[in-house]
């Protein structure tokens, strides 16, 4: 019950505070008596190996905080990764681990999103600085406060939305939950936060919608003819900043492009400082350009090089099999849900955005599902 504790902990420190203190704490867990027992494989030792060797070319970078760096995006993954192998082990099942850390998404998603340009906390969507922020009625360079980018905060949304339908049984609380957190997504405008619900639900669901697929269709037709009769979308405020930021190809305020064009130019500058293997510093981008590779894959690749990054890919390629091989022996539906929805998630967000660099925290509950499903209860 104490691990468990500090689990909650881990998640809630480095979402609200800083992942670098998830990383201490996460150690605390892992030097502790309970995982003591914890049994490596080869994958394990190829992950150890592929730290270190970073980690050591990692903190001689000049100009940085090399050490903090390396602990927070070198060394924390994995360490999750292995205290999700260590829980996986004790008799506590899925739903009384991750009810609770649906909860911390939750809650960290709504204070984050509930807030007016001020940074103050307040449910006004009128005053809200995201809605204001997608639709362009403010200049961001008078603002005080700082606010997280609309496509990061979306994915942890993303993330809250199918953990709340795999982990939520109560059907008001479970209800009112998903709406709220579809208005936020919605209100978010990540064009990549909803094709990716959109493919996860499909994904989940197939079966049920081929079974009724009548019924869906008939309903879905009367929902829509019903809805262009009566109202255009185009017209309600909060439903027409996703359709407005999905269908523009023009400039933003900023001269750049808001669509997938303007995405090319970030991925050419990155392609461009990516070297077979120099370790630059995940932070390098930001520093030099103040801007960030906008993809994952190139992500790494300009911040330690195409060898340690394909290293880094190998190694999830590795824990995301041998967790679907261990899925499908103890039969464990809800995490198989879970895995997939995830990995959809990486996928399709990491192709437009740096998840690595802008949700490092993401990242951290990635690894620790991976670590948490690769252990057989059977």
């Amino acid at each position: 019950m104490f691990n468990l504790i500090l689990i909650y902990l881990v998640f809630i420190i480095g979402l609200f505070f800083s992942p670098l203190y998830s990383v201490v704490l996460g150690f605390l867990m892992f030097f502790s008596q309970s995982f003591h027992q914890l049994r490596f494989n080869k994958i394990d030792f190829f992950i150890i190996i592929h730290t270190l060797v970073l980690f050591v070319f990692y903190i001689q970078i000049d100009n940085i905080d090399a050490i903090k760096e390396g602990l927070t995006f070198i060394i924390g993954p994995f360490l999750l990764y292995f205290i999700g192998k260590a829980v996986s082990k004790s008799n506590l099942n899925e739903s009384t681990i991750f009810k609770p850390l649906t909860l911390v998404l939750i809650l960290y998603s709504c204070s984050l999103f509930f807030r007016d340009v001020g940074g103050n906390f307040s449910i006004d969507l009128d005053v809200n600085y995201y809605y204001n922020s997608r639709n362009r009625l403010i200049d961001k360079s008078s603002l005080i406060a700082s606010f997280t980018n609309e496509t990061n905060l979306s994915l942890i949304v993303l993330t809250s939305i199918y953990y709340v339908l795999f982990f939520f049984n109560k059907r008001i609380p479970k209800l009112v939950i998903l709406f709220t957190l579809l208005s936020v997504l919605l209100i978010l405008a990540s064009r990549a936060g909803v094709v990716t619900l959109c493919i996860i639900l499909l994904i989940n669901y197939y079966d049920k919608i081929r079974k009724n697929k009548l019924f869906f269709f008939l309903s879905g037709a009367f929902l829509f003819f019903t809805f262009i009769n009566i109202i255009s979308v185009f017209e309600i405020p909060y439903i027409s900043t996703f359709f407005t930021r999905t269908l523009e190809k023009s400039f933003g305020t900023d001269n750049q492009f808001h669509g997938l064009e303007g995405r090319f130019l970030y991925y050419a500058n990155a392609y461009q400082n990516s070297q077979y293997f120099n370790i630059n510093g995940y932070k390098f981008l930001l520093n030099k350009y103040h801007f960030s590779s906008h993809n994952e894959i190139l992500g790494h690749t300009s911040a330690v090089g195409i060898i340690p990054a394909f290293s880094y890919f190998i190694i999830l390629f590795l824990l995301i099999k041998k967790c679907f091989i261990n899925i499908k022996f103890t039969g464990n539906n809800i995490m198989k849900k879970i895995v997939i929805s995830m990995l959809i998630s990486y996928v399709i967000v990491g192709f437009t955005e740096n998840i690595y660099i802008a949700n490092i925290m993401w990242i951290y509950l990635f690894l620790f599902t991976l670590g948490y499903s690769s252990i057989s209860k059977k």
